[in-house]
């Protein structure tokens, strides 16, 4: 989504492309781009762009007769002047012919972009831009902390709700709390003012810099057709995990917070009103148990184990009771509880809805669990990006092994080696190579294996 910078790069870009030009005649093509009515869109032709703004993420059109466009770019959006005979294209959702033999293109792939015909009067009166804040380029003094410091939600979630402080998105609010070294998952209220002032003066810095770079061009952003912004290149944090952090060496960590994936230094933004969680994870028989072991007996972290308390799971009959509820074909034991063998029943029909009720007990649980701990914890789980666990995790390692090897380690401990093999394909050991801090090979012996934990950078 463009944020403050592409917006601003937009204004700049057009206003004198625009400025002094008459508008001839207006087709829209998406009639859902307009959210006021689409009937006084064609009041505009004969009007004239006298000036252009910006208020947060909406690009303004002025016009002559005290008329206003207001836009939102949202996703995918992009405006653009081109000549006249320059083809329709397919995103092409409206155009705004102007008496130079030129027009003004809106594009828009995603068709989530929106716009609106407003009076000089009353359009910062009334939706979108009446609960619009001020963004960082125009706060100043304790305005900042003033906006932030009632929320109860992470200063992540509350750095990008538009009512609090606009222009602000995902990869800006990202690079500003690890400019500032302050932790996302932190809950906004605890944020004193002195690092609110902090936090002011790095998103300030930040996005102007990105505003001399042109924006950002992560994904599809142009502010001209064929040119690109440069910030992306001189981003530090947003979207380089795992890569090592520029400050310190630690790899980022890439989590979701509020359905947002956000990027952070888990040392340079480490939380201390929180234990630091390691997560340990891979296939089956690559090593997960002997790394944690390692690590239990080396490091001395406090342990969740998330295959035990499955298993605890299936002797809780309260769990048993719901699951029975959200699976009707599910049957409970005389006691009460309910068998491992009837869960995995219902796995196997249901995989992904069964799965995921299992996986958000264990991750309550996990959560709950973390909360009462400090210093370094350790979390292992076969399943922990599947169950949405990285996500409580600001390190996670990998232990893989060669297919054979593994096989090899299930016959040797007498297992039905095809079945378990089978239960464990399509795990995405690529992927998540892409995204573990950490890759453990774990193909030799185990002096090699506990000389390859040794080597981590770990707390």
């Amino acid at each position: 989504m463009p944020e403050l910078p592409e917006v601003e790069s937009f204004k700049r870009t057009l206003e004198p492309k625009l400025i002094g030009k008459t508008i001839t005649k207006v087709e829209i093509f998406y009639p859902r781009l307009l959210i006021t009515p689409i009937e006084d869109i064609s009041s505009i032709e004969g009007e004239t762009f006298i000036k252009m703004g910006r208020k947060g993420k909406h690009l303004i059109f002025f016009l002559t007769h005290e008329k206003v466009l207001v836009a939102h770019l949202r996703m995918e959006g992009k405006y653009f002047v081109k000549e006249e005979e320059a083809p329709v294209e397919k995103a092409d959702e409206a155009i705004f012919h102007l008496d130079n033999g030129e027009k003004l293109v809106y594009n828009d792939t995603r068709k989530f972009g929106v716009l609106g015909l407003y009076s000089l009067d009353t359009y910062l009166l009334i939706s979108p831009l009446a609960n619009v804040a001020s963004s960082p380029l125009e706060m100043e003094g304790d305005e900042l902390y003033q906006a932030i410091h009632s929320s109860k939600k992470t200063i992540k979630e509350t750095l990008l709700e538009q009512n609090r402080v606009s222009g602000l998105g995902n990869i800006y609010v990202d690079e500003t709390l690890f400019k500032s070294g302050i932790n996302p998952r932190r809950i906004a209220n605890s944020i004193t003012e002195k690092e609110a002032a902090t936090l002011l003066e790095n998103a300030r810095s930040t996005l102007e810099e990105a505003i001399e770079q042109g924006g950002s061009t992560i994904h599809s952003f142009h502010v001209e057709e064929g040119k690109s912004g440069s910030m992306q290149s001189h981003l530090l944090c947003y979207g380089k995990s795992p890569s090592p952090c520029p400050k310190c060496g630690f790899p980022f960590m890439k989590i979701a917070i509020g359905g947002r994936g956000t990027t952070y230094c888990p040392i340079c933004q480490k939380d201390k009103d929180r234990p630091f969680v390691i997560g340990v994870t891979g296939p089956i028989h690559s090593g997960k148990s002997t790394v944690s072991q390692h690590l239990i007996e080396t490091k001395h972290y406090p342990f969740f184990d998330c295959d035990a308390e499955v298993a605890k799971l299936y002797d809780n009959k309260d769990f048993a009771s719901r699951f029975v509820e959200a699976f009707p074909e599910a049957k409970l034991e005389k006691n009460g509880k309910i068998s491992k063998l009837e869960v995995w029943k219902i796995i196997d029909k249901e995989k992904d809805k069964a799965q995921s009720f299992v996986f958000s007990e264990i991750y309550k649980i996990c959560e709950e669990w973390n909360k009462s701990q400090k210093g370094t914890i350790l979390i292992e789980a076969p399943l922990l990006y599947q169950a949405g666990m990285d996500d409580l995790c600001d390190a996670t390692i990998l232990v893989v092994a060669d297919e054979l090897i593994r096989r090899k380690r299930l016959y040797d401990e007498g297992k039905d080696v095809d079945r378990l093999m089978d239960l464990n394909k399509g795990y995405p050991v690529g992927l998540l190579k892409r995204k573990a801090s950490f890759v453990i090979h774990n193909n030799g012996n185990k002096a090699d294996l506990y000389q390859e934990i040794d080597s981590l950078p770990l707390p």
